[in-house]
């Protein structure tokens, strides 16, 4: 068994303010990422990434969807995420199964691609990809980017992420024209917003 195989994801976090954006992830990375995306759902950080650390844990081999590979192999996938005890397992197990059955190519694969995998959605979709091209141009449109948008003034912003896509569309220019405006990227322009009105409701 090589060292890589070995290696305990439980030992350090996986996600930080610090690595959140990173425009050259490795393959090992990315995947890491994209899993924290489906577990973040309606989850805190550090709830998700324990969650997700755990169940790492449990697997064998070198990448982290080799190794829910092998609990999806072994039959023992919705018995390791029940014992993490982060809920929502229905949700969960599909993704995981989605996520290895799709061979996803995390590098070059489209917002459409992403989208398609069960429990993500538009704004996790697009978190992913805004933290991890540097050429993207999205909006992660949560309760913190929402209430931002409400404070700049912008009409008609809901409480929580639209579904409706043309909806979505148009609260993304208005986040993209902030992001302009202040002359940022909008990785770390979300990232700036969300910390201020986060720590507003601690």
């Amino acid at each position: 068994m090589n060292e890589a195989s070995k290696k305990k994801y439980s030992a350090a976090p996986i996600i930080t303010d610090e690595n959140l954006v990173n425009f050259a992830r490795s393959i090992e990375e990315l995947q890491l990422f994209w899993l924290y995306c489906g577990f973040s759902v309606m989850r805190s950080r550090d709830r998700a990434q324990n969650a997700l650390a755990q169940l790492l844990d449990s697997g064998v081999g070198n990448l982290p969807f080799d190794r829910l590979a092998s609990l999806v192999q072994q039959g023992t996938l919705r018995a390791e995420l029940e014992a993490t005890r982060i809920g929502g397992w229905e949700r969960l197990e599909n993704f995981i199964r989605q996520t290895v059955a799709l061979k996803l190519d995390l590098q070059a694969g489209s917002l459409e691609d992403f989208e398609a995998v069960h429990g993500i959605g538009l704004a996790k979709a697009r978190f992913f990809l805004l933290c991890t091209r540097d050429d993207v141009r999205v909006a992660v449109l949560d309760r913190h980017i929402l209430q931002f948008l409400r404070d700049r003034g912008y009409a008609d912003v809901p409480d929580v992420a639209p579904k409706n896509r043309a909806t979505y569309a148009r609260l993304e220019a208005y986040f993209l024209q902030e992001a302009e405006k202040a002359g940022v990227h909008p990785a770390p322009f979300n990232l700036e917003q969300w910390r201020e009105r986060a720590s507003d409701l601690k």
